[in-house]
């Protein structure tokens, strides 16, 4: 059986879940059709016109990207907008394009994390916890109906937390209700209190997956009026978040924990802050992207040294003025590993790894240090 872009869209969710990215974000499939089969998967940054030549050069007919190619609205397709080749050629060659981005950025298997794993970080936890991007459900139904309804609400995005799926708590006890004339009760009859065996479940979702779940309540469950409640969600630490922060596993000095970093962004040069000579380094901040408003947060949770990207003169003033140590990449440098973190989550599937070819694109940065 052939692999479908729908099949490998619907794996990468499980990792990277379309509902995480941020309101302004267009993570997903930005070009092409479900039920088209793939055989060759190209993963890169940047969803540029070279990158659909590369793919077509090397036969790839689906692209993978971090950033999205569709970011804003488009109003026409014309030789005026830099993103109308792209669309063209992609259209012309059956290409799919895909990108996971801010889902990608706060995923527990994303960026972020691989570059933790790179430092071998201990005591991680998250620079911006992303909780407030979550409802909790709570909802009652009949013992017997509660499984089915579970699963369908599982489909619809109820349950992911970090490394977990399907989760869930059910607590048994007794519901009361009287039918009034007007009703069509699933249980009981008109104007005859009721007390019947049920369930009540609680479950976190994403804030965008609340209209599917609601949808699903309303289609599964069976009774005419169910019974629910969706809050905002308020605790920390629901398994994603924005950015990293933990410490080395041995104290470095300065210039050692410099020469660690180039290695792992394959760099041979890095802008930093002057205050870094005669330091030793513990405790490391990351972000990828642009997100240099975490700076002071890396500060107030003991981090010595920041890394991200797109730092402004007043960044590295902050960091002068506060005794963090402040390194900067460039964009496209600080989110390069997005390649290999995708390949990595994808090759855990046996039958892609069985059915499909992932190439790691040529594509290099467009900022250069001479």
């Amino acid at each position: 059986m052939n692999m479908k872009v729908k099949q490998i869209v619907e794996y990468i969710n499980t990792f990277a879940d379309e509902a995480w990215a941020f309101d302004r974000d267009n993570s997903g499939l930005q070009i092409g059709d479900e039920s088209m089969d793939v055989h060759k998967i190209l993963l890169a940054v940047d969803p540029t016109e070279a990158l659909v030549d590369e793919a077509i050069e090397k036969n790839c007919n689906m692209i993978i990207t971090h950033h999205p190619l569709l970011f804003h609205p488009i109003k026409n397709i014309t030789s005026r907008d830099y993103r109308a080749a792209t669309i063209k050629k992609l259209l012309k060659n059956d290409i799919a394009l895909y990108a996971s981005h801010t889902c990608f950025d706060v995923s527990p298997f994303g960026i972020n994390a691989f570059i933790a794993e790179q430092y071998n970080l201990q005591n991680i936890s998250f620079l911006g916890d992303w909780s407030e991007n979550f409802y909790n459900l709570e909802l009652y139904v009949p013992c017997e109906s509660t499984d089915i309804l579970m699963q369908h609400l599982f489909e619809a995005g109820v349950g992911n937390i970090g490394f977990y799926k399907d989760c869930a708590y059910v607590l048994n006890g007794k519901g009361q209700f009287t039918p009034l004339d007007g009703a069509a009760p699933a249980i009981g009859e008109l104007n005859i209190p009721e007390i019947t065996d049920e369930n009540k479940i609680e479950a976190i979702l994403p804030r965008k997956k609340k209209n599917a779940v609601i949808s699903a309540i309303m289609r599964y469950h069976p009774y005419e009026t169910p019974v629910f409640h969706i809050s905002e969600f308020c605790n920390a630490n629901v398994g994603i978040g924005i950015g990293v922060i933990g410490d080395l596993s041995t104290e470095l000095s300065a210039d050692a924990f410099i020469e660690f970093t180039k290695d792992i962004f394959h760099v041979d040069m890095l802008r930093i802050s002057d205050n870094y000579k005669n330091r030793t380094i513990k405790r490391v901040g990351f972000s990828s992207g642009a997100s240099t408003e975490y700076i002071p947060i890396a500060k107030s949770m003991g981090a010595d040294v920041m890394i991200t990207s797109e730092c402004k003169s007043y960044d590295f003033e902050f960091a002068m003025n506060n005794g963090i140590i402040l390194i900067c990449l460039t964009h496209f440098i600080s989110e390069h590993c997005f390649t290999e973190a995708m390949k990595r989550i994808l090759l855990q599937n046996k039958e892609f790894r069985d059915q499909l070819q992932f190439l790691i694109s040529e594509q290099t940065d467009s900022e250069v240090f001479l």
